[in-house]
């Protein structure tokens, strides 16, 4: 299954999700809340940039 990446720019925190929910045709960013796993706290960044992993 082909899997799309987006990353933080901020904190390097990774977020996958299936290639079939974005239709294939992945947005250059989205919005999410997400947490820094180093520090354990909430990241100040919301969007998360595609990347290809």
């Amino acid at each position: 299954m082909e899997m799309v990446f987006y990353k933080c720019p901020i904190c390097g925190f990774t977020h996958q999700v299936p290639g079939y929910w974005s239709g294939f045709s992945p947005e250059e960013e989205i919005e999410m809340q997400h947490i820094n796993l180093e520090t354990k706290e909430m990241c100040s960044e919301l969007m998360l940039e595609l990347t290809k992993e």
